[in-house]
Parts: structure tokens; C-alpha cells; sequence
């Protein structure tokens, strides 16, 4: 069992999402956090419908059962058209009852540096659907940040390690203090 689950939400081949969510599971594994990335490129789920979840099938079910076991999670997602990116909304729709009454760390990612405020939307229906909190600081990326297809952005790691230092308050005392004195 994972104690924090990172949900990647980019289907881009490439993904600068991609990028953030790997650097984001290699200080939860420095700070001996278990942690696990589920990227939605390597799922076929179906389009909510508002069935029951195990009518989904067996992948639905399991990877719902692996959510409600997780401690906490990191949301990311590639803006599009200001907000987030019709997977993760699927997602959410699908298993956001998985996640109820925890926690969060948002990361999004843009073409560009005005798309900051995009990740208010998900901040609002996660809470109000799903008692769900998300901790700030979000962490926003876009794409001058990266070089070579290598995040290039000591501001980013910065806003990375808050943010993790935020979901661990809630997860695990311990971690916090390593990461705080590092």
C-alpha cells in the first residue's frame, strides 16, 4: 500500500506533467514516503455514466480500492482552456468518493505563465463533492521552465517541496521534519 498517490493527468507523450509528478515521487521516496504515480496514460478507463463502480469492472474497482487506501494524494494536470484536463475531470468523477475527506497537493502545468489561478476549479469541486482538502501552495509549471525536456527551475522545486511539506503536516510528522531540515 502506498501512503501517498500521485495521479498524473497528461496524455501528451512527453509530458512536462509527467515531468513535475516523477520529480515529486523522487522526494517522497528521499523523505522514505511510499508513494506510487498512477498516470492515466496507462489506463483505458471508460467515460463516467454515473454507474455504480464496480459496473466499471475489475480496473475500475482496483484502482479505486488503492485510492481509498492511500493517505493522500497529488492531483497533476496540463491546463487546458484555463482549468484542468478532461482525464483528470473523468478521473475525479469516477473515483473522487475514493478520496474523500483527505488531502491533496495540486501540480498543473501550462504553455504559459498566466494559468496560474487554473487549479481553483479543481481546489472547489474537491472540496465541496468530496470533503476533500487541497493544500497550498499548488505548484504551477510552464514550459520555459524546462530544458531538453528536463525541468530547469529552482523556483518550481521550491514550490514542489512546500507543497509536499504542506500534504505531509497532515500524512507524516517525520517526513516533515527531514524535509524541512534538508
Amino acid at each position: 500500500m502506498s501512503d501517498i498517490i500521485l495521479i498524473q493527468g497528461s496524455l501528451r507523450p512527453g509530458s512536462r506533467t509527467a515531468l513535475v509528478v516523477q520529480r515529486g515521487s523522487e522526494v517522497f521516496n528521499k523523505l522514505g514516503i511510499k508513494n506510487e504515480i498512477i498516470d492515466l496514460r496507462d489506463f483505458e478507463l471508460p467515460f463516467c455514466d454515473g454507474r455504480s463502480t464496480i459496473e466499471y469492472g475489475q480496473v475500475v474497482v482496483d484502482l479505486y480500492r488503492k485510492l481509498e487506501n492511500a493517505k493522500a494524494y497529488v492531483i497533476a494536470s496540463p491546463v487546458y482552456a484555463y482549468t484542468y484536463s478532461g482525464v483528470v475531470k473523468n478521473f475525479i468523477d469516477i473515483f473522487g468518493g475514493a478520496m474523500k475527506g483527505k488531502f491533496s497537493g495540486v501540480i498543473y502545468n501550462a504553455s504559459g505563465a498566466n494559468s496560474y489561478l487554473a487549479a481553483g476549479e479543481l481546489v472547489k469541486i474537491m472540496a465541496y463533492d468530496f470533503n476533500h482538502t487541497v493544500v497550498m501552495p499548488t505548484v504551477y509549471t510552464h514550459k520555459r521552465q524546462f530544458v531538453d525536456g528536463k525541468l530547469q527551475s529552482e523556483y518550481v522545486e521550491n514550490k514542489l517541496n512546500q507543497m509536499i511539506a504542506s500534504l505531509l503536516k497532515f500524512v507524516d510528522v517525520e517526513a516533515i521534519r527531514n524535509l524541512i531540515s534538508n
